[in-house]
């Protein structure tokens, strides 16, 4: 994810240099890679869809029709 600064004092768009935010590793598969993240509506946190780059997690068991 990158930001870039834009100078709206002028009467013309001029942006600045680009400024890296965070390194997302987003997951980039096809038509869907335009969908791998939101942002909220103040702008300050991201949802992103990453990739899992450390160990593998354990397995989740999902215990259904226990109380029976």
């Amino acid at each position: 994810m990158t930001a870039v600064p834009v100078n709206g004092s002028k009467p013309s768009f001029e942006p600045g240099a680009p400024v890296p935010s965070f390194d997302a590793r987003m997951v980039l598969s096809g038509a869907t890679a335009v969908y791998q993240y939101d942002v909220t509506a103040d702008g300050e946190r991201f949802l992103v869809n990453t990739t899992n780059t450390g160990a593998s997690t354990p397995p989740l068991t999902v215990v259904v029709n226990w109380k029976k």
